[in-house]
C-alpha cells in the first residue's frame, strides 16, 4: 500500500508518527509524511492525493475537529482514511463516524496489519524506533533542527486526573513503565546530528539503577529531560549532572498542596518542590517549570500564589498553560458533573494557551487569560506576583508592554 501519514506541525519531531511509519515500512508498505500548519487541512491542493491507498491521521483532543473535517473531505473524494493517536484511543466510536479505520492504543502492530478490531499487546520498547531517514528526507526543518528527540521509556507510573494516562490503563490493564536498554538508546543517539538530545519520556530516570548505567555509558552528551521533581534526591541529581543533563522540565501545576493531592492526584509538597528546583538550578541545570491556570474551583489568588512560588524558584522558564477539561478524563468529567463545562471537546483549543472553556464569570476568564500572557516574565521579577496583580486588576491593555514600562521606571 501507498500510505500518507498526517499530523499537525510542531518543531518537535512527531516520534509516534515516525515509529508507525517504520512499522509500516517494515511490513512492506510505501510511506510518506505530511505535516499541516493551518487549522483547516486543505487537501484539495494536494495533486497527488488520489494516488494514496490510505491517508492516516495522528490526532489528540483539541485538534480532532480539523481531522474530522479532513476525513470528510477525503471520503467525498473516495480516499480511505484512518485515525490513530491519543484521541482515537479514547473516542473510538466518535472517530469511527469519520474514518474507515480507527486504531486504539499503541497501534504499532494493528496499523501495519490493517486490523483495527484488535488491540495488540505492547511490543518490546527497543523495537519502537522512528523512521528518521524517511521522515527527514521529507522534512528538512526537522532534519536541520539542532535539537533531536529520543524516548528512553514508554508509559507513566502516575494517574493524574487531567491526563488520559488513567484511561490508558483500561486499554492495557497491566500497563507499566517499559524501559529501553541503555545500549539501544545510545545506538539510536549515535545516528543523530544534534547539539542537544531531548528525552521525551513522561518520566526520565524513573529507575535509578537504569540511570546509573546510563551515566556510565552515555558519555556526558548534553541532554534535556522531563522528570518528577518530588522523586529527586541528592544521589539522583548527581547522576543527572554526571551524565550530561543540562536542562530539565518539571510540573508544579498548582499552588495549593491539598488541591494538588486530592484533585490532581499529585502528592507533592511545596517545600520539596522549591528545594529540589533550587538544587537543580544550583547545580547548573536550567529549569522549566510547568503549571496550569484556570483549574476548576481555583481563584486568581491561588494563581498569584503559584506565581509567587515561581518567583522564589526563579526558573529559567515558567511555562504556563490554561486548563482544558478533556472529556473522558477524571477532571474533565468532574467539570461536567459540577456544571463547569457543558461541551464535548469540540470547543477545546488545541494550543491550551489562549482561553478557558469553563463556565467562569467573564472577569475570572479575563484574569486567567491575561495572567497566562505575563506569568513567565513576572516569574523573573522579585515580588513579580504583585506586579501581575496590579496590572491585571487595573485592566491594562497591552499587558506585556505596560509591565516593561513599569519595570524600566523603577
Amino acid at each position: 500500500m501507498k500510505i500518507l501519514l498526517v499530523q499537525k506541525f510542531s518543531i518537535i519531531e512527531p516520534l509516534g508518527l515516525m515509529v508507525i511509519g517504520k512499522a509500516m515500512k517494515d511490513k512492506g508498505h510505501e510511506v510518506h509524511y505530511y505535516l499541516y500548519h493551518s487549522k483547516y487541512i486543505d487537501f484539495n491542493t494536494v495533486n497527488r492525493l488520489l494516488g494514496y491507498d490510505l491517508i492516516g491521521f495522528s490526532t489528540y483532543t483539541g485538534n480532532h475537529m480539523e481531522v474530522y473535517n479532513a476525513c470528510e473531505t477525503l471520503r467525498a473524494l473516495g480516499v480511505k482514511t484512518a485515525i490513530g493517536g491519543p484521541h482515537a484511543s479514547f473516542f473510538y466510536d466518535e472517530c469511527k463516524q469519520y474514518a474507515d479505520y480507527v486504531f486504539r492504543g499503541e497501534s504499532v502492530l494493528s496499523f501495519p496489519n490493517m486490523d483495527d478490531k484488535k488491540i495488540y499487546p505492547m511490543v518490546n520498547p527497543d523495537l519502537l524506533l522512528p523512521d528518521r531517514e524517511g521522515f527527514y528526507s521529507q522534512s528538512p526543518v526537522h532534519k536541520n533542527n539542532r535539537i533531536k528527540n529520543i524516548m528512553t521509556s514508554f508509559g507513566c507510573p502516575f494517574a493524574c486526573t487531567y491526563c488520559y494516562n488513567s484511561l490508558y490503563r483500561e486499554i492495557y490493564p497491566n500497563l507499566k513503565v517499559r524501559l529501553r536498554t541503555v545500549d539501544s538508546v545510545i545506538e539510536e543517539a549515535k545516528t543523530l546530528d544534534a547539539e542537544l538530545i531531548f528525552f521525551q519520556d513522561d518520566f526520565f530516570g524513573y529507575n535509578k539503577k537504569w540511570l546509573q548505567e546510563f551515566k556510565e555509558k552515555w558519555g556526558n552528551r548534553p541532554y534535556h529531560a522531563q522528570m518528577r521533581i518530588e522523586t529527586l534526591d541528592p544521589e539522583k541529581i548527581q547522576l543527572l549532572i554526571d551524565s550530561g543533563c543540562v536542562s530539565a522540565t518539571i510540573a508544579i501545576e498548582t499552588y495549593d498542596e491539598e488541591y494538588r493531592e486530592k484533585v490532581l492526584k499529585r502528592k507533592m509538597k511545596n517545600d520539596i518542590i522549591i528545594n529540589n528546583c533550587k538544587s537543580l538550578l544550583f547545580a547548573g541545570i536550567k529549569l522549566r517549570t510547568e503549571q496550569m491556570l484556570g483549574l476548576p474551583n481555583t481563584t486568581f489568588e491561588d494563581e498569584l500564589n503559584l506565581l509567587k512560588i515561581n518567583c522564589e524558584i526563579n526558573p529559567t522558564i515558567a511555562w504556563t498553560s490554561i486548563f482544558q477539561p478533556y472529556r473522558g478524563t477524571e477532571l474533565g468529567e468532574y467539570c461536567v458533573n459540577n456544571n463547569l463545562y457543558s461541551g464535548n471537546n469540540e470547543d477545546v483549543d488545541a494550543s491550551f494557551f489562549t482561553n478557558t472553556v469553563l463556565d467562569y464569570p467573564e472577569e475570572r476568564k479575563r484574569e486567567i487569560v491575561e495572567l497566562q500572557k505575563i506569568f513567565a516574565l513576572c516569574s523573573h521579577i522579585p515580588e513579580g506576583w504583585k506586579y501581575a496583580e496590579q496590572i491585571i486588576k487595573q485592566g491594562k491593555n497591552n499587558l506585556k508592554e505596560h509591565l516593561y514600562s513599569v519595570l524600566y521606571s523603577t
